[in-house]
């Protein structure tokens, strides 16, 4: 189960690739040049690679956080089921004494 500190280093890494993403985003609103299909030159094809492979990765890292926020869910609920059944087990018991 992860920590705070994990928390904290987790988001701080998708804070830092989205901000990468918002840079390639604004570096290429400033370009003027049009390319024909197919003939962009390998710097920007190199860059908007760049950009996809941002993307995948944020994806990832936030499938991740869904991961872990069902995992917490999931051991969350394993608790307090495990508490009520004690619980109920204990109210049985005083029952089937009386």
């Amino acid at each position: 189960m992860p920590h705070s500190h994990d928390i904290a280093v987790f988001d701080e890494k998708v804070n830092l690739i989205s901000l990468q993403i918002e840079e390639i985003q604004l570096q290429q609103g400033f370009r003027k040049e049009k390319y024909l299909e197919g003939r962009a030159p390998d710097r920007e094809v190199a860059i908007h690679d760049f950009e996809i492979e941002l993307r995948r990765l944020l994806l990832f890292l936030n499938d991740q956080r869904l991961a872990q926020s069902i995992e917490k869910a999931i051991n969350d609920d394993a608790t307090a089921i495990a508490e009520v059944s004690t619980e109920e087990d204990q109210a049985e018991e005083i029952e089937l004494l009386h």
